[in-house]
């Protein structure tokens, strides 16, 4: 294998801690390059034997550098939706408060895998995981097409299964209010349609506020 489609794998010891990083020759610019490949060797070797092959079959491509508070105002600026956008501040500041990636191509599956173990931590629910995770891998996807990840480390096993609650049943006081309400606002053409579903099994689960 020639030098120019060869990647290392570095390994540094930080205060306890084995971290690696990848280093590689560009090969448009002849220049090495580098990036965090976290602290799982398994992780770095796959990322590693991946970028070897984009090297080898000529589809690498450098990736744009970009702090990681740049890319979530630059994300979340593109956002539609004013509730939507706040969400995704919301998850990908936590992100990075958490796991401090310098860039969105340094992040890794060890660090998603971190910030999931600890929403689960802080008693999120598996539904609520879920939420944190699809935020992020929406921004992860995105900063891909816009060249500043190589790829989207986040890995569908993550996310967690989620049970579906049973509808509860209008008790039968419930009910009588039910249609009490609707005879006095809408009068008895509503309240007999009401009374048919109720009768015939077509409505009325009832959640909880």
């Amino acid at each position: 294998m020639s030098d120019t489609a060869r990647v290392w794998i570095a390994k540094r010891k930080t205060k306890g801690q084995t971290t690696y990083r990848l280093r590689w020759i560009d090969p448009v610019a002849g220049k090495w390059r580098s990036r965090a490949a976290g602290t799982d060797r398994r992780v770095a070797d796959r990322e590693a034997a991946k970028l070897e092959e984009e090297l080898a079959r000529g589809t690498y491509r450098h990736i744009a550098s970009i702090t990681w508070s740049d890319f979530v105002k630059d994300h979340v600026s593109k956002i539609e939706g004013d509730t939507n956008a706040t969400h995704a501040q919301r998850v990908l500041t936590a992100f990075g408060k958490l796991c401090n990636p310098a860039g969105p191509k340094d992040v890794n599956y060890t660090m998603i895998e971190a910030f999931a173990a600890h929403r689960r931590a802080q008693g999120n629910s598996p539904a609520t995981v879920n939420y944190y995770l699809t935020y992020l891998r929406a921004a992860l996807n995105r900063a891909v097409k816009r060249g500043y990840a190589a790829r989207n480390p986040l890995d569908p096993e993550l996310f967690q299964s989620v049970e579906d609650k049973p509808p509860r049943i209008a008790t039968e006081a419930e009910e009588t209010a039910l249609l009490d309400a609707a005879d006095a606002l809408y009068g008895f053409r509503v309240q007999t349609f009401i009374h048919a579903a109720l009768n015939t099994g077509g409505c009325m689960p009832v959640s909880k506020a």
